[in-house]
């Protein structure tokens, strides 16, 4: 149901992260030729790399060095920026390859998260919209980009402690490969717990500590995008769908279906495929 991209070609690239996004069919995998980035500053998203899943939610920024395939797993009410630079965007003219060379979180091979404090929001926000702002005319100025971008970067490479940033194996990571993972059928809570070895409550707790969210409120988003990406892509009944997704009511689906999304599995079929 994923499929693979390519960013585009340019030295570097930024957009701001809207409703338009909520459209892309997931799980959905790229391999990038260029470094790409995300900052959330509302919303969620999860991403899997090198077999390592991280959520991203306000205040984080994902970084991917070039070449390092992802997959986006889950995609919610985001708003933010993403983009993409060369590793030679930086190093030329402004700054000096010692200079790129201190900024730690650009030397790695892996999928970086740096967490950027409540406060502190606002302002990386501000250089990413004056980026924004700079690159929209076309012709624009190369070096107040890029002493924007590594301002953004100096402040991240502050958080960044090694490999305490590096995504630990843990339940919740462990949990949420799981839940999203195609391949694999939607468990019930206890099943999840069996399977990571933890009780039910244990991972619940877990799980809502780490991202906020119950387990419950996990399997149903997982529910909702396994349903769209069926609605979509297959000529599935809505009662075959709901089989599929381990949900054996089939009227109970749709309810649910409609709760989240405020469209029928009909409704949404109709409209989105």
């Amino acid at each position: 149901m994923g499929h693979s991209a390519r960013p585009d070609m340019e030295p570097f690239s930024l957009r701001r992260l809207d409703e338009t996004c909520q459209k892309m069919v997931l799980p959905a995998t790229i391999c990038s030729v260029v470094n790409c980035f995300a900052f959330i500053s509302t919303g969620e998203i999860l991403v899997e790399s090198g077999g390592k899943s991280v959520l991203a939610t306000a205040g984080d920024l994902l970084l991917i060095p070039q070449g390092v395939s992802f997959t986006i797993n889950h995609y919610k009410d985001c708003q933010g920026f993403m983009g993409g630079f060369h590793n030679s965007f930086l190093g030329s003219g402004a700054f000096s390859q010692e200079n790129i060379r201190q900024v730690k979180i650009l030397n790695g091979r892996t999928m970086v998260k740096c967490q950027f404090p409540q406060e502190q929001i606002p302002f990386i926000s501000s250089l990413f919209g004056r980026i924004v702002a700079e690159i929209s005319k076309g012709k624009y100025n190369m070096d107040l980009v890029k002493c924007l971008m590594m301002s953004v970067l100096a402040e991240a490479n502050t958080l960044f402690n090694g490999n305490d940033n590096l995504f630990a194996e843990n339940a919740c990571d462990l949990f949420l490969r799981q839940l999203f993972d195609e391949e694999q059928p939607l468990r019930t809570i206890p099943e999840y717990a069996e399977l990571l070895h933890v009780t039910p409550n244990y991972l619940n707790k877990l799980v809502k500590r780490e991202t906020g969210k119950p387990v419950s409120q996990w399997i149903d988003d997982s529910v909702i995008i396994r349903a769209k990406a069926m609605l979509c892509e297959t000529d599935l009944s809505v009662a075959d769908i709901s089989a599929e997704l381990n949900i054996m009511d089939s009227s109970y689906f749709a309810r649910k279906f409609k709760k989240i999304t405020t469209l029928t599995p009909l409704e949404f079929k109709k409209k989105y495929k």
